[in-house]
């Protein structure tokens, strides 16, 4: 079986990087269990799910290759340590030493109310966590330094 639990920010994870095409992330994931589309406007947004853990998203503006991944299993792995399901300050001070300090931004709804994000800009890295814990993290490709040209992963 293929590595789906390998946090690689900026990357991809395990094997599969960014830039792949949907037909590459079957090959590599195994068939989706669920496939969506969405419009705004002119752009297209595919989401392929794998169970209720993982999600890949493909985008017409990057000519629906592979350009964000997110996941909740808890075997995701993040700079060598497994974070889902842990406390805020827990998963911070062993991210510090990697990725710095997050910008933190309230999200909560009244679906969610107590929703928090965690963003490490310069890494295109997401926290999710709700209720204190880490509940999902969201990661794409980077861009080079002026911010206007994707950096696909070789």
């Amino acid at each position: 079986m293929n590595d789906s639990s390998t946090v690689r920010p900026g990357v991809g994870i395990g094997a599969l990087k960014f830039g792949a095409t949907i037909s590459d992330a079957e090959s590599y994931l195994g068939p989706a269990d669920d496939r969506s589309e969405s419009k705004l406007g002119n752009d297209t947004s595919i989401r392929l799910l794998w169970g209720d853990t993982l999600g890949c998203w493909f985008d017409s503006d990057d000519d629906f290759r592979l350009g964000s991944i997110q996941t909740e299993h808890n075997d995701a792995i993040l700079a060598g340590h497994r974070l889902i399901s842990r406390p805020r300050a827990e998963v911070l001070a062993l991210l510090s030493p990697h990725f710095g300090e997050p910008e933190f931004e309230d999200m909560s709804v009244v679906e969610r109310p107590d929703c928090w994000l965690a963003t490490y800009d310069a890494q295109s890295l997401n926290l999710w966590f709700e209720f204190g814990q880490l509940d999902a993290i969201q990661w794409g490709y980077l861009f080079d330094e002026a911010g206007d040209n994707a950096l696909w992963p070789s």
